[in-house]
């Protein structure tokens, strides 16, 4: 079993937290005793029975085996450990994600960050907006913002060891502001106050089209 911490409403498609479903038990019960019987995986979905949110708790799961194969919740995946080992050795990733055993955690960032988002190595992919963002000393590093449309917005930090190696990332990246771009990205997001934010390790993490 897998703990999710998103569904969406297969009638209307809108997408929840697990947050959001517990305010809703809490403040519209109504509302949350129909869509709770109606909820399904937001990336393949999947229809999402174990549902389980009351005064005292709230879970929801699913089979990880009944996911699609394409989906962000289904397949064996590499654990931590062996994702901070490839990152060390800068093996070369499967942007991909076509490993015949095991897939690198993943996430569209099409959909809105959660919980199990932060803190973690996670192949992040979707369409989104790349903007600059405001860096203080350009010279020890250079910020990026990307943003989906129904997504969060994500600071991409470039540290001034990559300003050589990958110059030719950031010169594709400058060349692409205010427009939509396909990315990917294996890296940890984590939540600050006000923003969230990734540090790239090294170029070959991140694949923008």
């Amino acid at each position: 079993m897998t703990q999710m911490y998103e569904v969406m409403d297969y009638k209307d498609k809108n997408i929840y937290s697990i947050d959001e479903m517990i305010d809703m038990y809490d403040n519209d019960h109504l509302n949350y005793s129909f869509v709770s019987k109606r909820i399904c995986c937001p990336c393949c979905e999947l229809k999402i029975e174990d549902i389980k949110i009351d005064e005292n708790s709230a879970t929801i799961r699913s089979k990880r085996s009944e996911h699609e194969k394409t989906c962000d919740y289904y397949g064996f995946k590499f654990s931590q450990n062996d994702i901070k080992k490839m990152i060390k050795n800068k093996e070369k990733f499967d942007f991909e994600n076509n490993y015949p055993k095991k897939r690198l955690p993943q996430k569209c960032i099409e959909r809105k960050l959660t919980e199990d988002d932060f803190d973690v190595y996670k192949l992040f992919y979707g369409r989104v907006m790349l903007k600059s963002a405001h860096t203080k000393d350009e010279t020890k590093y250079k910020n990026y913002s990307i943003k989906a449309l129904k997504g969060d917005v994500i600071g991409i930090s470039i540290t001034s060891g990559l300003f050589i190696s990958g110059k030719d990332l950031i010169k594709k990246l400058d060349s692409n502001f205010e427009k939509e771009v396909d990315v990917k990205f294996l890296g940890i997001i984590t939540k600050h106050e006000n923003y969230n934010n990734m540090v790239l390790k090294h170029f070959e993490l991140i694949d923008i089209k």
